[in-house]
């Protein structure tokens, strides 16, 4: 009987047993390259406007775009990459995933701090998802269609918070614009194929058809106030019986015992007489943004028996400004008379929501004097 053949024979070359060791190991490797770019990313990402961290996340998009579109060139027309070029492009579906794992990383991780409790692990999940989703067997039957997808939410992703950034306020009409823009490179790669031989129905399936649909999906999800309002994110928020602002230093007032880490001021909230609630927040907005642009509301609800969620008042803060790394300090108050379930929600301009808290009112009888930590806001 004879001896199995070795896995490589003596006149194999190192760069042969590299390849083979990649193709055996392909799913690996791509995953490999995927948690390199979302590691690289989370290590240098700084501030969303940041405009070096911009321009590289703008240079990813470009040199993705390039690597996505060559691969389409050379499968449809059937060349070959030219000899300089060929020894680099064996890493390209590496190189694509590495980029992809840095954008939607970032994206991921901005999107996150604009959003608040189940809905940022939502949104969070469903970025991830779509990553492992493009290296299932039954989506990668579909080619380049989930690879073009993913591109076209990376690029609305980038203008849906480049535009605020860059002008300095938030409004649906830009969100809509980056959808518009984020079009415009798909349209010309579906020109482009057409160039290189390509039908007309192959290039309306593999370039058009995937940005027209997530296109149309992220559309309908930011009018249902289900993607978070990037740029602003809240930093945070909290529930004190008093808030005082002496010479830009803010001294936050509660009771809460020292023991009760997980709480964010007198989220039990012991009343007297002639109490009131103070919420202090911290929002961050871009530098771009100048005094008055971007209104915070506050949003008060009682949780009344029988009825559920009831709206308790609101109100506006009409004059925050950007460019604080910490955010911007903002407080409001509220007289409550009922005891009880209480949620205050802090929205955006346009209504979607920054963030939340729950605080219980607990009627306090004493007569005592009290005392109060105070912490800096």
């Amino acid at each position: 009987m004879l001896d199995a053949a070795p896995a490589f024979t003596e006149s194999q070359s190192h760069w042969q047993r590299l390849q083979a060791f990649r193709e055996k190991h392909a799913r690996l490797e791509m995953a490999l390259f995927f948690a390199a770019g979302f590691v690289f990313d989370v290590v240098t990402l700084d501030r969303i406007d940041n405009w070096t961290n911009l321009a590289q996340q703008g240079a990813y998009l470009v040199l993705l775009g390039l690597l996505l579109v060559m691969e389409q060139r050379y499968r449809i027309s059937g060349e070959v990459p030219p000899r300089g070029l060929r020894l680099v492009w064996r890493f390209q579906e590496d190189a694509a995933h590495f980029l992809l794992g840095s954008l939607l990383s970032t994206y991921a991780l901005f999107f996150s701090r604009s959003a608040s409790g189940i809905g940022a692990l939502a949104f969070m999940a469903a970025m991830f998802g779509l990553l492992v989703a493009n290296e299932l067997p039954r989506f990668r039957k579909f080619g380049p269609v989930m690879r073009f997808a993913l591109y076209s939410l990376s690029l609305t992703a980038y203008f849906a918070y480049l535009l605020p950034v860059a002008l300095g306020r938030l409004s649906a009409v830009l969100f809509v614009a980056a959808a518009v823009i984020s079009l415009v490179p798909f349209y010309l790669f579906f020109r482009l194929a057409l160039r290189w031989g390509a039908s007309h129905p192959r290039a309306l399936r593999q370039f058009v058809v995937p940005a027209l649909v997530v296109q149309s999906l992220l559309v309908v999800l930011y009018f249902a106030r289900a993607i978070p309002p990037v740029p602003l994110a809240l930093q945070y928020v909290g529930v004190y019986h008093d808030v005082r602002n002496l010479e830009g230093e803010f001294q936050l007032h509660h009771q809460r015992p020292a023991w009760k880490i997980w709480q964010r001021g007198d989220q039990t909230f012991h009343q007297r007489p002639g109490d009131k609630v103070f919420v202090f927040t911290r929002v961050f907005a871009p530098m771009t943004v100048e005094k008055g642009n971007l209104p915070i509301h506050f949003h008060w609800f009682f949780d009344q028996p029988g009825r559920g969620w009831v709206p308790r008042g609101s109100w506006t803060y009409g004059n925050l400004r950007g460019g604080r790394a910490e955010g911007f300090r903002i407080f409001a108050t509220h007289t409550v008379s009922t005891p009880g379930r209480w949620r205050v929600e802090v929205r955006a301009p346009d209504g979607r929501e920054l963030g939340s808290i729950g605080f219980t009112v607990v009627p306090d009888v004493g007569e005592d004097a009290r005392v109060f930590r105070v912490d800096r806001g």
